[in-house]
Order: C-alpha cells, then sequence, then structure tokens
C-alpha cells in the first residue's frame, strides 16, 4: 500500500538537520554531570531582556530527530524506513482566580521525512479548560479537545494499514457539573460529545461518527486514606452511513486507597453491556487496577492493568474482550540524569468473527510497545533525550501484524 505525503517547504534534504542544532545546546555552559541544573536558565533571562512576560503565557519547544524502520506501519514484506525531524511547539494561556480558571492551548506538530522525496505530515492538538465556582458547593466545567492526525501511527487494536494511514480529524466536548453534598460526599454529572471525519482520500468515511456518552459518579471520602466511587456510564455511538451504531452500558464501583503518602493503589469494577445494530450483544466484565509508588526519592514507579470491551474502529469487527497492562520506572542516578523505562501489552480476543473453511473461528491479537530513555537536565527548563522504542503486533487477521523500531534524540525546553 502506498500513501502519498505532502511535499515538504523548504527542500529540506537530508537527515540530521537538527543534530547540530541539538548538539551545540548539549554544549550550554552548565555545571558538571555530578550537581544539580541550574535554576536560573539563559532561555528565561533572554526572553526577560525583552520585556516584562506574562505568568499566564507559557511556551513549550520539542525538536526531535530519529529513525523510523517502518513509516507506513505496513504489515510484515517490504517496508520503508526514513530518518525523520520533527518540530513541535506548544503556547499555552492559563489564568486562575477565586472562583474561575481557564487554560487554552495549542501544538502543531511538523514532522519532516528524508526518503527519496521530501515529504512531511502535520498533526494538530487543541484543547480548553474551563472551570467556575458558581458557590462553595457547586462547580462547572467545559473541556473541548480538537485533534488533526496525518502522520501514520500505532492504533490498537487491529486495523489494516490504510486505516492507520488516514488522516482524521477529531472532536471532544465536555460539560461537567459537580456538586458537593458535604465534605465527604460529592455527586458528579458529565456529558461528552464526540465527533471523528476521515478524510475522503482515505476512502474511509464511512468511519466518521457520532457519538454522545453521559455518566454520574458517587463519590465518599471513607476515611482519611479511602475513597469510594459509584458510577454508571452511556454511550450511543451512530455512524454516518454504516449500520454498525451500538449502545453501552456500564455500572461499577471504583476504590482508591492511599497505603501512604508514597503508594496509592486503584480497584475499579463492574459490567458492560452493549448492543449493536443488528441486536448483536456482546457482555463482559470490566475491571481496573493500578499501582502508583515513589519506592525511594529517586525512584518512581507506575503499574496498571484492565480488562473490558474495546473498540476496533474496524466495522466489521465491532467490539472486542480486551486485557492489558502497562508499567513505567524512572530511576535518577546523578543529579541531572535519569533513565525511563516504559511497556504496554494488550491482548485482544474475538469471539467466532473469522470465517475459516467454512467455520467461524475466533481471533486473538497481542500487542507489545516498549521505550527506553536516557535524560540529561542541561537546565530546569531545558533537557536532552536519547532513546529507542520498540512495537510488534501479532494478530490472526490479514495484514494486521507488523513491527516498528525507532531510534530518536530530543531536545525540550518550558518557558
Amino acid at each position: 500500500m502506498t500513501r502519498s505525503r505532502k511535499k515538504s517547504p523548504g527542500g529540506w534534504r537530508r537527515a540530521g538537520i537538527l543534530c547540530p542544532a541539538i548538539l551545540l545546546l548539549w554544549l550550554w555552559p552548565s555545571s558538571l554531570l555530578g550537581q544539580e541544573a541550574p535554576k536560573t536558565s539563559g532561555w528565561r533571562e533572554a526572553l526577560a531582556a525583552l520585556g516584562d512576560r506574562d505568568d499566564a503565557l507559557h511556551f513549550r519547544l520539542r525538536l526531535t530527530q530519529g529513525y523510523d524502520d517502518n513509516i507506513r506501519l505496513e504489515p510484515t514484506g517490504p517496508q520503508e524506513g526514513s530518518w525523520k525531524s520533527t518540530i513541535s511547539p506548544t503556547l499555552r494561556i492559563e489564568t486562575l482566580d477565586d472562583q474561575t480558571y481557564l487554560e487554552v492551548a495549542y501544538t502543531p506538530t511538523f514532522i519532516f521525512y528524508y526518503p527519496a522525496d521530501d515529504q512531511f505530515d502535520l498533526n494538530q492538538h487543541g484543547n480548553l479548560n474551563f472551570r467556575h465556582n458558581l458557590s462553595p458547593r457547586d462547580i462547572v466545567g467545559l473541556e473541548e479537545i480538537f485533534i488533526g492526525k496525518q502522520d501514520p501511527e500505532d492504533i490498537r487494536p487491529v486495523s489494516e494499514p490504510t486505516q492507520r494511514n488516514a488522516d482524521y480529524i477529531r472532536n471532544h466536548l465536555t460539560l461537567v457539573y459537580r456538586h458537593d453534598l458535604s465534605r465527604k460526599y460529592a455527586l458528579i454529572g458529565k456529558y461528552r460529545n464526540e465527533r471523528d471525519d476521515y478524510s475522503r482520500s482515505s476512502g474511509l468515511e464511512g468511519l466518521d461518527f457520532w457519538s454522545n456518552n453521559g455518566e454520574i459518579f458517587f463519590r465518599a471520602k471513607v476515611g482519611p486514606l479511602c475513597h469510594l466511587e459509584c458510577f454508571y456510564r452511556y454511550r450511543h455511538t451512530d455512524y454516518d452511513t454504516y449500520n454498525s451504531d451500538y449502545r453501552s452500558h456500564l455500572g461499577g464501583l471504583e476504590l482508591r486507597y492511599a497505603f501512604s503518602e508514597n503508594i496509592e493503589a486503584r480497584v475499579e469494577g463492574g459490567y458492560e453491556a452493549r448492543t449493536y445494530t443488528g441486536e448483536k450483544r456482546l457482555d463482559s466484565p470490566y475491571a481496573k487496577l493500578s499501582l502508583q509508588a515513589k519506592l525511594h526519592r529517586d525512584l518512581e514507579a507506575n503499574l496498571r492493568y484492565w480488562h473490558k470491551i474495546e473498540d476496533t474502529f474496524e466495522l466489521t469487527y465491532l467490539g472486542y474482550r480486551g486485557q492489558g497492562v502497562d508499567a513505567s520506572l524512572s530511576y535518577r542516578f546523578a543529579p541531572r540524569l535519569f533513565i525511563s523505562l516504559a511497556g504496554l501489552a494488550e491482548f485482544a480476543y474475538f469471539p467466532s468473527i473469522l470465517e475459516r473453511e467454512g467455520e467461524k473461528k475466533s481471533a486473538r491479537e497481542h500487542y507489545l510497545r516498549g521505550i527506553i530513555s536516557l535524560t540529561y537536565e542541561v537546565q530546569t527548563d531545558m533537557f536532552i533525550e536519547l532513546g529507542y522504542d520498540r512495537t510488534h503486533n501479532s494478530s490472526d487477521f490479514e495484514n494486521a501484524s507488523y513491527s516498528r523500531n525507532q531510534v530518536f534524540l530530543r531536545l525540550g525546553l518550558e518557558l
């Protein structure tokens, strides 16, 4: 499968165009590795020299140079690799007073590839967060998330290469109301509207959909270390053209317990029932377990497990029962150096979904991903990160198995 990309402006011809800048910044005047990163940043001083800076305005920049051996996420067979450079600036405005909080942020991500011809993709992410205290016990909120995607991405779970490479626009709008019954008890209601639009050139406009979701929570503080939450969630997804609509009902409980100041566990369980067009049903227990721990001043760990019904993004497969686990570990072995490990494993089960030799067969898919990175803090607001990212997907579905290896060098700035 061949996917055309946009021609990049400026005629970028060689890989490594960001490397000289990153290496130059590596030589930024600083103390030895054995000392803490300076609290005063040359970047902030340079910005301050231009005039007073409003604290409500924040800027972040990520520059990444790397190599991807499967940029189109093709299945096993001939695959296309490429050097690529990523430029990702973020502008964020944040205001806060006694009653109102407002945050607006926008991040465009420019991805430049270096195969035979110059090409690039543009991703966009924007969000709006608003919260207002109507009274000491009543809070209303609004959140809007906008996502525009052009580069190939790892879509979980099963999906054909045509979908992994498809451009789309996504909008999520959430309204929240919270009423505190007392210091220990609260009622929360949420409404979320979701819209996905795929590009017409992808041929996947049949995947366009509207989704309306309602949630209600009752939260209780059982003790100084324990919190309990009862919830009900309703979802109605309506596709524009395909008859794959469904309604979902999910009810459950969540228990959050802090063993100490540095260790917290969450247990969430319930049951979900879905009814698809044509009266097909898919029911499953719902469970989530998570553990957050700061084992040492310089060592942090997170572990999470889940079992639930997931969406496949493939209309013919509808939903599936899946379970997974993800974990992360961060260790600071020097005042300005730390290593991070992150892993994700997902196991999907599709009952009686494949037609093989005149019989209905179940399908399985195993998705594994691991990331390791080393970060050096040049300043308190500037870092350099070197990393490796490995993805492997094994699937019973045709053309769904693939693997991907990425290496990257990243510069980050916080202003």
